[in-house]
């Protein structure tokens, strides 16, 4: 490659009798800069960097439209970049792709699919389908403004009345216009200073009170095994519903069960200890899902139910008593333990609560032996508001 000192005056007399020829700009320093010659007499400037150990060339522009001082600009601007590992030639790619915010938002989960809990990329793609592709999906991500998004969760909010939906749709926007920037596909985020909706979000206050634990046991009992096992697992080892459908049988052994952090909210390795009372619930359910993975498998292909919701309508109609979730059961788990266990340390890591950074990176322990104490007296506890003896097993079998 011909190396010249280009100016303007060297730019305008280069010529080459082959079809096209480079010429590379000997007074540039942080890579290598130069423009490409046709017969035809066009030029075209372009820059060459490394990535990766990778050669790669871009095109910036033709001359005279982009001058040389701004050709010298961009391509030093982008050499900068490829220090710190990003291809500019793959942004410029990603660019042209996601022109409108829908294939935008395409390039978004697709990158974030490994990364985010299976539940969160399902209720992106929920919330994304019913509120915001009929606004934003064929606009140009450049051309969205900040009166676009409020509109979107105005609409929301007119719809559900309440600020939960709005919020985490709020939050949803905020993270693929931060990755759009972060990317260079989006030159700022419309979402930043839209305000979260009017109405503050209350924390769940409800929980079962004891009559209402009998009601709910009781209940549970004229249902399927596996929605009455599941609805029993969630008191008895005051997980989270979500985990509780995760759950597969490999985690089990004998007496304990251990959920990898895949799996956790936190991401944190969780071992409890399974009662008597737990294990023969288990036992039943095992004669009719034990050939498959997981404890409650979906009648759709190798996964787990994604929710219990009609069996949760039946439930709530048999117990007469105020609405609940069954988030509130986790609630009520510990509601009610605190009421007569003292060991606080010991509830929270049965709840596998988070804790302090610090605690998070230096404190290993499992817990495991204060678990099991705490779950042993939450069973007795129940078995003996239930007025059953804890080596008395309840009867879970139709």
């Amino acid at each position: 490659m011909p190396e010249i000192r280009l100016n303007d005056r060297a730019l305008r007399n280069l010529k080459t009798e082959k079809k096209q020829e480079d010429f590379k700009d000997n007074s540039f320093t942080v890579g290598e800069f130069g423009v490409r010659v046709s017969g035809n007499g066009s030029r075209r400037f372009f820059v060459r960097y490394r990535v990766n150990g990778k050669r790669r060339r871009m095109m910036l522009g033709a001359y005279p439209g982009l001058t040389l001082a701004d050709a010298r600009k961009r391509a030093h601007k982008l050499c900068v970049e490829t220090s710190d590992g990003k291809d500019p030639a793959k942004v410029k790619a990603e660019r042209r792709k996601a022109d409108t915010v829908g294939r935008l938002y395409e390039a978004f989960m697709a990158q974030k699919e490994s990364s985010f809990a299976r539940s969160t990329y399902r209720n992106y793609w929920a919330m994304w389908r019913k509120d915001c592709d009929a606004v934003l999906g064929d606009m140009k991500a450049a051309d969205v403004e900040r009166y676009h998004i409020i509109d979107v969760l105005d609409a929301i909010e007119a719809r559900t009345s309440g600020p939960y939906m709005v919020n985490r749709t709020r939050t949803m926007l905020m993270t693929l216009f931060n990755w759009a920037v972060a990317k260079d596909l989006c030159r700022f985020n419309p979402v930043i200073g839209v305000p979260k909706a009017q109405k503050r979000e209350r924390p769940g206050e409800r929980f079962l009170s004891q009559d209402e634990i009998c009601r709910y046991w009781e209940s549970s009992e004229a249902q399927g095994i596996e929605e009455q096992v599941f609805w029993r697992l969630l008191l008895l080892l005051a997980l989270r519903p979500g985990e509780v459908m995760k759950l597969r049988w490999s985690w089990i052994d004998r007496e304990v069960l251990t959920i990898p952090g895949s799996a956790v909210k936190n991401g944190r390795t969780h071992s409890l200890y399974l009662s008597a009372l737990t294990r023969e619930g288990l036992r039943a359910l095992n004669e009719k899902t034990g050939i498959s993975t997981f404890l409650f498998p979906s009648s759709q292909g190798d996964s787990h139910r994604l929710d219990f919701t009609n069996s949760q309508k039946i439930l709530q109609t048999a117990m007469e008593c105020p609405y609940w979730t069954a988030r509130d059961i986790r609630r009520t788990c510990e509601t009610q333990m605190r009421t007569f266990i003292r060991d606080g340390e010991g509830i929270s890591r049965v709840l596998n609560h988070d804790i302090s950074a610090i605690r998070k990176h230096y404190d290993r322990n499992d817990y495991f032996e204060r678990k099991k104490e705490v779950l042993e007296k939450w069973t007795h506890w129940i078995a003996k508001l239930l007025k059953e003896d804890d080596e008395k097993v309840v009867n879970l079998s139709d």
